[in-house]
């Protein structure tokens, strides 16, 4: 104590100082509306400052120095230097102040209260003055008298909002923001000398001063003219923090973080808080122009949502939310990865931007807010804490957006088709992730098929069609439609009338590696071995013994490039095709990480094929051994092409000439 009264005459010296460079240094305010309608713009925003210009505030009377106790003192040290991640936060506390200030003040004008006194205009004033570096926020809300100023500015952690609510009796009605009671003392991580004038709205109530240095231990309040009903803060901003005096920069963090505050807000006389927080709103009267305006907002993009969900729920919080998926991937134009699309906002003040808690990273495309009054933040109300509770909401929330898709690619397959020609591959990686939610998820794919050249497939839709007798889904990797037709392996299934999904996308090896099967029926790879689906006929001209004694010398002759050789019946019009290999994809990956790659490839002949039957023939012409080994190696060659993981082409090209040359002499005209 003996310490603090020493620094009495010092404090109040530096007052008498403060006051008068703040007089001479005040510029005129600015300010900016809240607008009604998104889609147009706003009545009035670019109105002129309607603030009547009057005497600037002054102090009147000599000030009284308090000291905050030393526990207070400590705690306030701590709420300006440690408690805030972002300097940025100070400016939302400090506008949702002003906003529950003038909505209590409304809330007593509504009320009936008597002995209010009138206000002139029902904004929040921001003024920024670069050349002085200060930095200005008024409101005309219910300001406070003497005692109030002790009761919650010269104490910490306690919450004036909560004290007005238990005094209204709970305030059925009001739309208030504040909860711990240290918002206000977030402005000492920008400055060291703030003022504060206020007048409470109960008449015959005098006007005050308030100033203190920072966390010194102290502050002083003397009485104080000219200052109407509210409260204005007048902030001289430290070095590090002269951002906060530039006009552009406190527009961004005001519609970063304040912008649907519930009391217009005026910077420099223009309107910032334009957008309204449609959430709120009755969805039946937003326009899509609101929609787009909005989701622009939320997103800065260009491009117009595909689609948007309403989502409002009671449990295991009160939420009300409005998601929306952009109309374009930008992940796949080379803008990098997709951050977290959601924004956490309570009572429409952002708590956390790009909050990854809300709902899983493979739905990272999907942008939006969620918005709680129940939401449990820290005292800083800058992040989300009790973790089993935030656990809830995501599911809760992950669950409905995956039934929106579902419902909408049956109620509008148009739509949904082109969401999930855009943002398919994020639906995919929810399949190999997102254990708990893959049973879900599965409906959401589409697939091209051997159904259609055009639409894309659900495995649901495939399973309708499939006919009695087919046990498996059966899938192919191929580009497209063409390619899938003109393949070797799809012969056999063109043959028995089955249809085949189409896998076209590197990401589709992992995805049917996590589904093993879907609604009791197995997902087969049409590559794959052991697929004897029509019975190994008898060739006309092969015995069963040929057949073995072929495949005998086409292993001895293509020795470790292959795992077996044997004859098949699932080919048609091929004379061989290639099994049990691994996909292009895991070959690159093995390629990229200096991983050797086994030998499980097998190689499968047509004896029905007349490559097939010529070959026997030649492999036992002592004269064309070597021939023989050349169409042998050329036939794994083919094979290997035709299933997409003929790694080196240039040897097949050497011998393909050699090939040519040996046909051409053959078959070369008599002179």
């Amino acid at each position: 104590m003996l310490r603090q009264l020493s620094r009495v005459p010092r404090i109040l010296a530096a007052r008498a100082l403060h006051t008068k460079r703040f007089r001479d240094s005040r510029s005129p305010p600015f300010v900016l509306r809240f607008c009604t309608a998104a889609a147009e713009a706003p009545p009035g925003a670019n109105d002129p400052d309607p603030t009547p210009h009057k005497p600037q505030e002054a102090v009147t009377g000599e000030a009284q120095v308090h000291g905050f106790q030393a526990e207070t003192a400590q705690l306030l040290q701590i709420v300006a230097k440690s408690l805030y991640k972002d300097k940025e936060v100070f400016l939302r506390e400090l506008i949702s102040n002003a906003a529950d200030a003038s909505e209590k003040r409304r809330y007593l004008e509504r009320t009936g209260t008597d002995g209010l006194s009138p206000v002139e205009t029902d904004e929040i004033i921001i003024t920024t003055d670069k050349e002085n570096r200060t930095l200005t926020i008024a409101d005309s809300g219910v300001g406070m008298s003497e005692q109030e100023i002790h009761a919650n500015l010269g104490q910490i952690a306690r919450s004036g909002t909560k004290a007005f609510l238990s005094n209204q009796g709970g305030g059925a009605g009001l739309d208030l923001i504040g909860q711990f009671g240290v918002g206000f003392y977030s402005v000492f991580m920008v400055s060291d000398d703030v003022q504060v004038f206020t007048k409470s709205a109960v008449e015959a109530e005098p006007a005050f001063s308030w100033t203190c240095e920072g966390a010194s231990g102290a502050y002083s309040v003397a009485p104080a003219e000219h200052v109407s009903v509210g409260t204005k803060v007048v902030i001289k901003l430290n070095d590090e923090s002269a951002d906060f005096a530039d006009e552009n920069f406190v527009r961004e963090v005001i519609q970063k973080y304040s912008n649907f505050v519930g009391t217009k807000v005026r910077l420099n006389g223009a309107v910032v808080n334009t957008v309204e927080p449609l959430w709120t709103l009755d969805k039946k009267k937003v326009t899509d122009e609101q929609h787009d305006e909005f989701y622009r907002y939320l997103t800065k993009a260009w491009d117009k949502p595909a689609a948007h969900l309403w989502y409002a729920a009671d449990a295991p919080l009160s939420v009300k939310a409005l998601f929306y998926i952009p109309g374009m991937n930008r992940e796949k134009f080379g803008m990098g990865r997709e951050t977290p699309g959601v924004n956490v906002y309570c009572r429409k003040v952002l708590i956390e931007s790009e909050c990854a808690a809300i709902i899983p990273d493979w739905l990272r495309f999907v942008k939006g807010v969620v918005d709680s009054e129940d939401v449990p933040l820290n005292i800083s109300r800058e992040t989300m804490q009790d973790s089993a509770l935030i656990r809830q909401l995501n599911k809760a929330v992950t669950s409905r957006v995956i039934r929106w898709l579902k419902d909408l690619g049956k109620t509008d397959p148009e739509t949904y088709t082109k969401i999930f020609d855009e943002f398919g591959n994020y639906i995919k990686e929810g399949v190999c992730i997102d254990d708990r939610n893959k049973k879900d998820i599965l409906p959401l794919l589409r697939f091209g098929s051997t159904h259609s050249a055009d639409e894309m497939q659900s495995l649901e839709d495939y399973v309708g069609r499939m006919s009695n007798t087919q046990e498996s889904i059966y899938y192919l990797s191929a580009p497209d439609y063409a390619s899938a037709l003109a393949s070797p392996y799809y012969e056999v299934f063109k043959q028995k009338g089955y249809e085949v999904l189409l896998m076209r996308e590197e990401i589709d090896d992992y995805l049917v590696a996590q589904v093993p099967e879907y609604e009791g029926k197995k997902l087969v790879n049409a590559e794959g071995a052991n697929l004897n689906l029509m019975e190994t006929p008898a060739a006309d001209d092969m015995s069963k013994e040929d057949q073995d004694k072929l495949c005998e010398w086409l292993k001895e002759v293509l020795g470790d490039k292959v795992q077996a050789v044997r004859a098949t019946g699932r080919l048609v019009d091929s004379p061989s095709i290639l099994v049990n290999h691994e996909s292009s994809v895991m070959r690159k990956l093995s390629k990229l990480q200096n991983m050797p790659m086994g030998t499980r490839q097998e190689l499968e002949v047509n004896p029905s094929h007349t490559v097939i039957s010529l070959l026997n023939d030649l492999r036992q012409d002592e004269a064309h051994q070597e021939l023989a080994g050349q169409v042998a190696d050329q036939l794994l060659d083919n094979s290997l092409l035709a299933a997409g993981v003929l790694d080196d082409s240039r040897s097949m090209v050497q011998r393909l000439n050699v090939l040519l040359e040996s046909c051409l002499k053959a078959h070369k005209p008599a002179q």
